[in-house]
């Protein structure tokens, strides 16, 4: 299993995640609870464990549990310039 590093945020009880773009190297942040962490860590979708986040929200947490991840701008520019599909 990969190193998945998160930031412990005692204040409010939540998991700070965060995933790097391996094109721009930007890196995004989400906040979860850890009873959903422990509900995605055991395997139940992502779109099931947070339905009302969008889909980048979503793939931050999944570049978070996969260590691969592609921000939304560098994914919109590389489907325009022709390097990926919808």
């Amino acid at each position: 299993m990969l190193d998945q590093k998160f930031e412990w945020l005692n204040s409010n009880d939540l998991y700070k995640l965060s995933a790097t773009c391996y094109e721009c190297k930007d890196t995004q942040y989400v906040l979860v609870s850890p009873p959903e962490l422990e509900r995605y860590n055991s395997g139940e979708l992502v779109q099931n464990v947070w339905p009302d986040c969008d889909t980048w929200w979503r793939e931050v947490v999944v570049g978070w549990r996969t260590g691969w991840f592609q921000c939304q701008t560098c994914c919109e520019l590389d489907i325009k310039e022709g390097r990926g599909e919808i």
